[in-house]
């Protein structure tokens, strides 16, 4: 826990850093690793938000409903005007947001909507090739712009993200699915090994 509130302050104290002296902090993940931290703090406080389900049940909506509106202003009304606190806080606002809707999401109740939504098909193959969705997104998007330059964005947002989408479908087949196969077979051989040793190498 210490080493993740750390790295969340380190973030935040390198973003300071780079925003004084005018350099971009968007590609450079050290400035950015405090989102990634939240998710550790989330993992590890999971046993004690179980344990206090009721009350995060009442609490959290209240805290997100809240949080929306710095939200707001720092993505819809300041996007885009470079002011230095904005962009000092406006990644870990969209992180905390998220945090807290997991946090939700945790201490819902099996029959609740969200529960139920995640357990959804749907919801289930995303999550199967979400890694390759976070690869490549920006990769689909930037050529599907490229291709389409003039579609309206209320056409073309949805069909680059079916392009990422079949991107990421045939990356998880192709290449995730035969590694992770790979991976199942020698830990198999592995732990056959350790069960059953051959004569050569039988412990003494």
């Amino acid at each position: 826990m210490i080493a993740a509130v750390s790295m969340v302050a380190f973030s935040f104290g390198l973003r300071f850093f780079f925003l004084s002296q005018d350099w971009s902090l968007f590609y450079f993940t050290l400035t950015r690793l405090d989102a990634l931290s939240f998710g550790t703090i989330l993992a590890l406080i999971e046993p004690k938000l179980r344990l206090h389900a009721d009350v995060g049940r009442k609490v959290l909506p209240a805290i997100l409903a809240a949080w929306i509106v710095p939200l707001f202003l720092a993505y819809v009304v300041f996007t885009g005007s470079a002011a230095f606190m904005i962009q000092l806080i406006k990644y870990p606002l969209i992180a905390g947001f998220y945090f807290f809707l997991m946090a939700y999401i945790v201490v819902s109740r099996p029959e609740s909507f969200a529960c139920r939504l995640l357990s959804s098909r749907a919801a289930v193959y995303i999550g199967g090739i979400s890694y390759g969705l976070y690869v490549y997104h920006g990769t689909c998007f930037g050529w599907f712009d490229r291709f389409f330059p003039d579609w309206p964005l209320i056409a073309a947002m949805p069909c680059a993200f079916i392009f990422a989408i079949i991107v990421s479908h045939l990356s998880f087949k192709l290449l995730e699915a035969p590694f992770q196969r790979l991976k199942k077979r020698l830990v198999k051989q592995e732990s056959n090994k350790t069960l059953h040793p051959t004569a050569g190498n039988a412990p003494v």
